[in-house]
């Protein structure tokens, strides 16, 4: 009687299901095992439990996600064995290969961090990138395979021997009532069940119940690099590592650069924009002391909203707008990209490849970074961010790059615990009064600091956080060649107020703390702001930004070199920078120092109008595509139009902008490859 009972308990589907959620549980269960030990193991002896708790239970989240990835087929499979059962024993084996892959890539994922010191970087992909045997040879000898194999089946069988184990007692329960026995559960219980388990299944895929899913930047729970990296597990680790592998892969090296633009080799580039410019002599002998160097990108601070300041009616600047009388501003400027972090890593590396400091190659330190002269002078470098640290993985990648410090929304939220947590971090308020601090506590210590700082409020969906009141807005002020409608754009003219307005508290409180004599602050957007133009026509505006230089009240002199009408980029910050503190000039293929007396008029952005993007200057603008091939533009009043050919000042411009094009992003593709070696 009790077989029979067990057979005919066995064969209901509702069985099934609960098999499963058991099998599920276990298996998050196991994962979260293996966490724990990766803390126990690899943890300092400064840290204690309570420490790692967050990481735990984010951890769960994250495991639970992958482990729903790799089942979601055994979830169809369980529905169909309904009307199927054949398809149960299909279940099975799917639950268990997940389960097998899940365990795998955690226990790769523990070993790999004892070598490296960082969870799954794309690092792990060099096992077929480099010389594969060897390695093989190498993991052979000196990795405990057969310990990491035995745990391997161990781990992956655990949940399989929990469900046996519970059904065992289920079919002990009942084999003493017969009334318990049926042999197929209604169509309606299974409709419900099926229901309640594809919700179930695709909430904890997602991962959050908020705007965004569970994400790679949730993964920065602590303001300790070490607890965030247990955080990921391995499945998620592995993803990560993979989306950077894939990111960026340097075909055809260095010299295909030159060949994209239309060059045979470095010196007929040289050749070509040597014609124009001449770097090198412009800087003077003296040079301004600055201890502090402060670079601010802002989220979508555009121009075209920027330009639209008109108060009382629309306040889109709030103190901003009192300080810009202290400062050198550039209207006329163009992004260096499209996107937010495009935009810093071209700022950061003057590269119009990206991601570049998440590929493989970011586990190099660059020798082209335009603010080592700064790490090479005495300055600490520090990135401060009102987003997450774990955001395209800078809390790992930037300190391999030079930062001295990583500071985001984690720790800010711990230093200011009453601040609101939006969606894409805190709020840049909290964000520049923690900058104060820093340039505060530097000053004191006599310590020169250069201080990256990236804002993140001014982004969709557009939410002025803490419940801050704004001043009236109006987008009924923008161009008419703005196509959006005006109505719609009053939420994120509202978040760029609070934001250009943090700014400008940040910079008056520069000059109220008494570091305005030895603070250079420069501020620009990574982008416009997401606005719609009528044609092309409109590239000016489309990817205009404005350049905002606050300098020290004695740099008078330096001053009065900056032709604020030309048309500047983004390029031209770190160049302008070094020329006035450092003395350093800049290079053929960089961009130029806006406060000397070179008069090269070229600003160089490496987006939007041609493949390769496009240069802009008083003449006109030139769009570049692949293999050399040059589209120009003259101007006519504020907008551009298309002409025919290239001749006279455009095709001197155009070849120059090809030459400078190529020779930057020859630069960084020589100084990758040559870090790798």
């Amino acid at each position: 009687m009790g077989l029979l009972m067990l057979k005919v308990v066995s064969d209901r589907w509702v069985e099934k299901c609960i098999n499963s959620l058991i099998f599920v549980i276990s298996s998050t269960f196991v994962l979260s095992l293996i966490r724990i030990f990766f803390f126990h193991h690899y943890k300092s002896p400064d840290l204690v439990w309570s420490d790692f708790y967050p990481a735990l239970i984010m951890g769960m989240r994250v495991d639970a996600k992958w482990l729903l990835i790799f089942l979601a087929a055994a979830w169809v499979l369980l529905l169909l064995s309904y009307w199927r059962p054949y398809f149960w024993l299909y279940t099975i084996a799917v639950g268990v290969v997940g389960q097998a892959i899940m365990v795998g890539l955690s226990l790769g994922n523990y070993g790999f961090y004892g070598f490296y010191g960082t969870p799954f970087s794309p690092l792990v992909f060099g096992l077929f990138q480099d010389d594969t045997e060897a390695i093989l040879v190498t993991l052979w000898k000196d990795w405990p395979i057969f310990s990491y194999l035995i745990a391997w089946v161990l781990l992956t069988i655990v949940p399989v021997i929990v469900v046996f184990s519970v059904r065992k007692v289920i079919s002990s329960a009942t084999s003493f009532g017969v009334g318990c026995v049926r042999k197929k559960d209604s169509l309606f219980i299974y409709i419900v069940i099926a229901l309640i388990g594809t919700i179930f299944v695709v909430g904890v895929i997602r991962g959050s119940l908020g705007k965004f899913p569970l994400r790679q930047q949730d993964f920065s729970v602590s303001t300790n690099a070490f607890i965030n990296a247990t955080v990921p597990g391995g499945a998620a680790a592995f993803y990560e590592a993979w989306k950077g592998q894939n990111a960026i892969k340097f075909n055809g090296g260095s010299q295909m650069a030159l060949v994209e633009m239309g060059f045979k080799n470095k010196s007929e580039a040289e050749a070509v924009i040597s014609k124009i410019r001449i770097t090198g002599s412009v800087i003077e002998e003296k040079r301004h002391s600055a201890d502090h160097v402060v670079v601010v990108i802002m989220e979508s601070m555009g121009r075209d909203i920027f330009d639209t300041q008109n108060l009382p009616k629309n306040d889109v600047l709030g103190e901003l707008a009192n300080q810009l009388d202290r400062a050198v501003v550039f209207r006329n400027g163009v992004s260096i990209n499209n996107g937010t972090f495009p935009s810093l890593e071209g700022i950061l590396f003057d590269t119009s490849i990206s991601p570049l400091t998440q590929s493989r190659y970011g586990k190099k330190r660059f020798p082209f970074s335009n603010y080592l002269p700064f790490k090479e002078a005495g300055y600490k470098m520090v990135f401060l961010t009102s987003g997450s640290e774990a955001w395209r993985m800078i809390n790992d990648n930037f300190p391999i790059q030079g930062f001295d410090e990583i500071v985001g929304s984690t720790a800010l939220s711990k230093e200011f615990p009453e601040a609101e947590v939006g969606t894409w971090g805190i709020g840049d308020k909290w964000m520049f009064d923690k900058a104060v601090d820093i340039l505060k506590e530097a000053d004191e210590k006599r310590e020169k600091i250069c201080l990256v700082i990236l804002s993140t409020t001014n982004h969709p969906p557009f939410k002025v956080p803490d419940g801050i009141l704004v001043n009236p807005v109006d987008p009924n002020l923008l161009p008419s060649f703005v196509k959006d409608e005006r109505s719609k754009c009053i939420p994120s003219f509202e978040t760029y107020q609070y934001a250009a307005n943090a700014l400008g508290v940040f910079v008056k409180s520069i000059y109220s703390e008494g570091l305005s004599n030895n603070t250079v602050v420069v501020a620009t957007g990574d982008h416009n702001a997401r606005l719609q133009y009528d044609s092309i026509d409109y590239l000016p505006h489309m990817r205009g930004v404005p350049l905002l230089f606050w300098l020290p009240d004695s740099w008078d002199d330096v001053r009065a070199k900056a032709d604020t009408s030309r048309w500047v980029s983004h390029r031209d910050i770190f160049p302008s920078i070094l020329g006035m503190v450092l003395g350093v000039p800049p290079k053929i293929h960089e961009g130029r120092d806006l406060f000397s007396n070179e008069t090269f008029d070229l600003a160089l952005s490496f987006t939007t109008f041609g493949d390769k993007g496009f240069a802009i200057g008083s003449w006109g603008a030139v769009g570049l595509n692949n293999g050399g091939q040059v589209t120009c533009m003259r101007w006519n009043g504020d907008q551009l139009d298309l002409l025919d050919v290239c001749t006279g000042e455009f095709k001197l411009m155009a070849d120059a902008a090809r030459a400078q094009r190529a020779l930057s992003d020859y630069q960084v593709r020589e100084g990758v490859l040559t870090a790798q070696k």
